[in-house]
């Protein structure tokens, strides 16, 4: 319609703003596919598609477009600001036109885009910029590996390494390590962990180049994020300080962080294993998800424990306490009752509570193992019938004739009456 009247009836460049304002990509690129670029707004749209991340179109408008034409600094001010991963390649292409076609490069103003750049973490400009604009202007190599470390850019970091000497850098290995730790909870922990890693790796940090006041903290936040590569080389690298290991063990229990368990076994000794035993058992304290029993992290966490229990003796963990609350539990995961018949001794924990609970939550198995591995004397089957029946609410003599709970029959097929 716009072509029949006459392009000449519209204000195309106020057409075009209204587009970007309405962030009308559709519209916006039919102009540009079809309208000459000196007929609309082309700072406007260039604005626009980057916000927008429509490298299409940016890459689009510029080649049809004399880069001589435009003012070049509001072109790179545009770019810097509205800067786009997305559209990095057709970024990074205008930006070498500008510096190419410019003779004079202080009317670019150079020094600003870095700043920018600095400020907005745009690391592929920053690297574009040493690669090209060198020697008219250079970049801070420290200032971009700690926003590197920063923002968990390990391919930048590893850039720089390769590209300034390291003692050039002038950069405390610690305070880079530090600064990474700071920000895993913040960003994907995969990626914090990698950069952590390079860091280590790259600059043989050891736990006496950490002088953090915060390294505590730290600890905390990396528990609750259950970032477990960092809990465990603080305790390893920083064994002599003062950490709650108590609470650490507790919480790695309840995660099924086996290598924390173990790094921490040193201490057993010192430690309430009854309540670490308790975390790894119980439903409250751990999210819960049924595996196989032979493969299940629970299981192994509580066999890593219960050997360690024995070398130290059995006289520091109760053996009671844990299975009596574990049997408080609504729900008791299988693997767990399984592991409790099938390691702990059956005289020392409270096999009426455990066949009970069985019978409540209609663990037929748990229950014809325990009618088959304790003697009957032993056992309050009576109160166990009661509260198997009882699970079924209604009138009891009613559901024993319809619908047996499955207990009773296990009780009923040992002669039990």
């Amino acid at each position: 319609m716009v072509a029949k009247v006459g392009y000449e009836q519209f204000d195309l460049k106020a057409l075009c703003q209204q587009a970007c304002s309405s962030k009308r990509m559709k519209i916006l690129e039919w102009f540009v596919q079809n309208i000459d670029p000196p007929r609309l707004d082309v700072y406007t749209i260039i604005n626009s598609t980057l916000v927008n991340k429509r490298s299409d179109i940016l890459e689009h408008i510029m080649n049809k477009i004399e880069i001589e034409s435009l003012d070049k600094w509001e072109v790179l001010k545009s770019v810097t600001e509205y800067y786009a991963s997305e559209c990095s390649f057709t970024i990074l292409k205008i930006v070498r036109t500008i510096w190419d076609s410019t003779e004079d490069k202080e009317v670019l103003h150079m020094e600003e885009i870095v700043n920018t750049a600095y400020e907005r973490k745009y690391f592929e400009l920053l690297m574009w910029i040493h690669d090209n604009c060198h020697p008219y202007i250079s970049i801070d190599s420290k200032k971009v590996l700690m926003l590197a470390c920063e923002d968990n850019r390990v391919d930048v970091a590893k850039w720089l390494l390769q590209t300034f000497e390291q003692t050039s850098l002038d950069i405390d290995g610690g305070e880079l390590f530090m600064i990474a730790c700071s920000k895993t909870y913040e960003i994907l922990q995969e990626q914090s962990i990698e950069m952590v890693k390079w860091i280590l790796a790259s600059f043989q940090i050891k736990g006496s180049d950490i002088v953090s006041d915060d390294i505590k903290e730290m600890i905390n936040k990396s528990l609750e994020q259950k970032n477990y590569f960092l809990v465990n080389w603080f305790l390893e690298e920083r064994s002599y300080c003062s950490f709650d290991k108590q609470m650490i063990l507790n919480k790695a229990c309840s995660d099924d962080e086996i290598e924390t368990i173990k790094i921490l076994s040193k201490y057993f000794y010192a430690l309430d294993m009854t309540q670490a035993m308790i975390n790894v058992s119980c439903f409250r304290y751990r999210r819960y998800i049924e595996r196989d029993y032979n493969t299940n992290q629970l299981v192994l966490c509580l066999s890593l424990l219960w050997n360690e229990v024995n070398k130290i003796g059995h006289d520091s963990i109760d053996i009671r306490t844990i299975v009596s609350t574990v049997c408080k539990e609504k729900e008791v995961r299988n693997n767990v009752m399984t592991w409790i018949l099938l390691n702990l001794p059956l005289d020392q924990i409270p096999i009426n509570e455990v066949l009970i609970t069985c019978c409540q939550q209609s663990k037929i198995q748990h229950v014809k193992y325990i009618l088959h591995k304790v003697a009957l004397e032993q056992l309050d089957v009576r109160k166990a019938f009661v509260k198997a029946c009882q699970e079924f609410p209604g009138d009891c003599q009613f559901q024993l004739q319809n619908c047996k709970p499955r207990c009773v029959e296990s009780f009923q097929k040992e002669g039990i009456n």
